[in-house]
């Protein structure tokens, strides 16, 4: 029997949402894959091991360097130009065939913001290319938040996000002229926070 540990390594932390993209065949290592909120860089093993071009962008110059530092310990470093620190939103980079953007968008400030950030996202995303974002939502929880105003809301726990409903994802979608990839997909953590899967795809020019 194979050991098992081996293939567990490879994986790394990669959230398990995203490794189902890969096992879904919608993951070459021909594509180019922009990392936004990179944090400590945990996503981006599989993309790095497979050769992929990554690029890491995340508001806090300690967490690019963390990223750069874990990708430099794997054997694949990525490049200084490759490693950026600011936001989305004000990002000028390359289009990319893959974006992603995991547990960042419910830290935006309003509504304002947060299309801002989408925009930016979209914005960086090259035609036929797939958006992956893992976000805090009230899809689930409504009976379990206090809402603050503006979007935002107080979870059990005391933490205060912006939150986004079903029915904002899916205008956002059209306003965007996006495919959802699959169904946007929520999970509830015992009614703390709800975690929602949001994966499109760029229409091809």
């Amino acid at each position: 029997m194979t050991p098992i540990q081996p293939l567990i390594d490879a994986l790394g932390k990669t959230d398990v949402y995203l490794l189902d993209q890969f096992m879904k065949g919608r993951v070459a290592p021909s594509m180019r894959v922009l990392d936004v909120g990179c944090g400590s860089g945990r996503n981006l093993d599989l993309f790095l091991r497979a050769g992929n071009e990554v690029w890491a962008l995340d508001e806090s110059a300690t967490a690019v360097e963390r990223t750069s530092a874990h990708a430099a310990d794997m054997g694949h470093p990525i490049p200084n130009e490759r490693a950026i620190t600011g936001a989305i939103e004000d990002a000028a980079l390359a289009q990319f065939d893959v974006v992603l953007c995991l547990a960042v968008l419910h830290f935006a400030r309003d509504a304002a913001h947060w299309r801002a950030m989408v925009d930016g996202l979209w914005r960086h995303l090259a035609p036929g290319g797939m958006l992956f974002a893992r976000l805090s939502s009230t899809i689930g929880i409504e009976a379990h938040i206090e809402a603050l105003g503006g979007g935002r809301y107080r979870l059990d726990g005391g933490r205060e996000w912006f939150l986004v409903s079903l029915d904002d994802l899916l205008q956002t979608t059209e306003a965007l002229g996006g495919e959802l990839l699959e169904p946007i997909k929520t999970v509830n953590v015992q009614n703390r926070r709800c975690m929602t899967t949001w994966c499109l795809r760029k229409p091809a020019a």
